[in-house]
C-alpha cells in the first residue's frame, strides 16, 4: 500500500509540474509572401509552425476526414474523433470577418472553443484569422481540467490588429501531455482555421495516462461542487 501511495504521489507531482511554451507567429515569421495572411498553411508545412514530430495531424474546417466538404453552418463535435480530437459543437461558416486562411470556412462561435485530445498530444496550434487579444489555454485534462499548462492572450502588449493572422498554441515543456486546448473571445466571434497537433512519439504507459485523466476528472468535479 505504501508503495502504491508513493507511486501516486510521484505521478501527482509530475502532473502538477507540467508547463508549456507559447507559440505565437505572424505570416512574416514563417516567410509568407503576404504580411497579413499565411501563404503557407500549417497543414502543408507544420515544421514552420514549430510542430516537428513524425505524427502531426490536422483539421482545416473545410473537409471531413473522408474528403466530403463541410457545409457552412455545420456544428462540429466528434467528426474528427478518429484522429484524436473532439470539439464542443463548434460552428463553421463561410461568412466571416477577415476570410479564412484555408477557404471557404473558419469557425464562428463566440462562447469559447474546446478541443479535447484523446491521443497523447505534445504540441498544438491553430490560425486565428481575426485576432483581438483572444485567450488561449492548454490544460493537462479534458475540458479545461487538471493542470493549467499555458495561459496567454494573443498580441499581448501590442496594439490590437484584426487584419494580421496569428498562429497561436504551445508545446509541452515538462514531460507532460496536453489534454485540451481552450480559446476564448470576450468581444466577438472566434474565427479560427487550420488546427494542427503533434502526437507524442513516446508510448505513454496506460497507468500514467489513466491517472492523469482521473486527476483532470477530479478537478472538474471539485470545481462543479464549489
Amino acid at each position: 500500500m505504501r508503495t502504491l501511495l508513493l507511486v501516486l504521489v510521484i505521478l501527482s507531482s509530475a502532473v502538477s509540474a507540467q508547463a508549456a511554451t507559447m507559440i505565437e507567429l505572424t505570416p512574416t515569421d514563417v516567410g509568407s509572401s503576404s504580411a497579413s495572411l499565411f501563404s503557407t498553411l500549417p497543414t502543408a508545412d507544420p515544421g514552420l509552425f514549430g510542430l516537428t514530430g513524425a505524427d502531426v495531424r490536422g483539421v482545416d474546417f473545410d473537409f471531413f476526414l473522408g474528403g466530403a466538404p463541410i457545409a457552412s453552418g455545420t456544428a462540429l463535435s466528434n467528426e474528427f474523433a478518429a484522429i484524436g480530437v473532439e470539439m464542443n459543437s463548434i460552428v463553421v461558416s463561410n461568412n466571416v470577418f477577415e476570410g479564412p486562411a484555408s477557404a471557404p470556412n473558419t469557425t464562428i462561435f463566440d462562447s469559447g472553443h474546446i478541443f479535447n485530445f484523446t491521443v497523447p498530444v505534445v504540441a498544438v496550434g491553430l490560425i486565428n484569422t481575426s485576432p483581438d487579444k483572444d485567450r488561449v489555454q492548454l490544460w493537462s485534462g479534458a475540458n479545461g481540467t487538471g493542470t493549467l499548462l499555458l495561459d496567454f492572450t494573443d498580441q499581448d502588449g501590442i496594439p490590437t490588429n484584426f487584419h494580421v493572422d496569428r498562429f497561436v498554441g504551445g508545446r509541452e515543456a515538462g514531460g507532460g501531455l496536453i489534454g485540451s486546448m481552450l480559446v476564448f473571445n470576450e468581444t466577438g466571434n472566434l474565427e479560427l482555421d487550420e488546427l494542427i497537433f503533434e502526437v507524442s512519439a513516446v508510448p505513454v504507459p496506460a497507468a500514467v495516462w489513466l491517472f492523469g485523466s482521473a486527476l483532470g476528472l477530479l478537478g472538474w468535479i471539485r470545481r462543479r461542487k464549489s
